[in-house]
């Protein structure tokens, strides 16, 4: 299952596939969407899907492409579709696209460094960032990075 929030960069096509099962007789998928961007700037809407293929497993899958959106801006989202008797079906689950063009896309875009130890293993992870940083070692545990801001 796909994560329920995604970040993309302002010059990434963003397409969504989805798959509708044959048994709810699904006609169109549509995705109904709330998108925001860095000016404030407020849309809403359904937009429709394109019908792909049947798969063999049963499901009829759909394939919307979202419009443009730049840095700072976001889409909130529900699937859906219509059904062969013209009745509109949209999920309650809201998912999020967030566009961030200075997010990482991989670990390795991370700088991490070495922070000590844990339990007798190596803790690496990402550089703290702050003006104080506290090393405590509490009873019971290893070692606490306290960062205050």
């Amino acid at each position: 299952m796909a994560p329920f929030t995604w970040v993309f960069r302002s010059d990434e096509k963003i397409c969504i596939q989805f798959g509708v099962s044959l048994s709810k007789h699904p006609d169109k998928g549509q995705i109904a969407y709330e998108l925001n961007d860095e000016q404030g700037y407020f849309d809403s809407g359904r937009i429709t899907a394109h019908t792909e293929e049947i798969l063999e497993n049963g499901f009829k899958l759909f394939s919307v492409t979202l419009p443009p959106i730049g840095h700072g801006g976001g889409y909130r989202y529900r699937l859906g579709y219509l059904d062969t008797d013209g009745n509109e079906h949209t999920s309650q689950q809201s998912r999020f696209l967030l566009v961030c063009n200075d997010s990482p896309r991989a670990m390795t875009e991370i700088p991490s460094a070495f922070l000590g130890f844990a339990n007798n293993q190596p803790l690496y992870g990402p550089i703290p960032q702050g003006r104080n940083y506290i090393w405590s070692r509490g009873l019971g545990s290893p070692f606490i990075l306290l960062n205050y801001y």
